[in-house]
C-alpha cells in the first residue's frame, strides 16, 4: 500500500512538473509572438497613419532647436568656440545627399 501511494505521489509530482513546464513554454511563445506583433503594428502605424504627424513633429523639433541654439549663438558666441550657424553651414555644405 506504501509503495503503490509513492508511486501515484511520483507520478502525479512528474505530472505537475510536465504541466507547468508546457504552461510556461507556451507563454513564453505567447509573450515572443506578442512582442513581434506590437512591434511590426507600431512600425506599420509610424509608416502609414502616423508618418504626417511624426514629420511635423520632427520639423517642428528641428526648428526650435536650431532657433534656441543660434539665439545662444548670437548671444553667447564663446560657449561653442566656433559660431552654431557656420558649423551649421559647413555641415549642410559636407552633406552627401547620396547617403539621406
Amino acid at each position: 500500500m506504501l509503495q503503490e501511494s509513492e508511486k501515484v505521489e511520483g507520478t502525479l509530482n512528474t505530472l505537475v512538473e510536465q504541466g507547468v513546464g508546457v504552461s510556461k513554454g507556451l507563454s513564453q511563445e505567447n509573450l515572443q509572438a506578442t512582442q513581434q506583433w506590437l512591434h511590426q503594428v507600431v512600425t506599420d502605424s509610424n509608416r502609414t497613419n502616423l508618418k504626417n504627424g511624426n514629420q511635423s513633429y520632427v520639423l517642428t523639433l528641428g526648428e526650435k532647436i536650431i532657433s534656441q541654439n543660434v539665439a545662444v549663438d548670437i548671444t553667447f558666441p564663446h560657449i561653442s568656440g566656433k559660431g552654431f550657424a557656420l558649423v551649421l553651414t559647413e555641415r549642410i555644405k559636407s552633406c552627401n545627399l547620396s547617403q539621406l
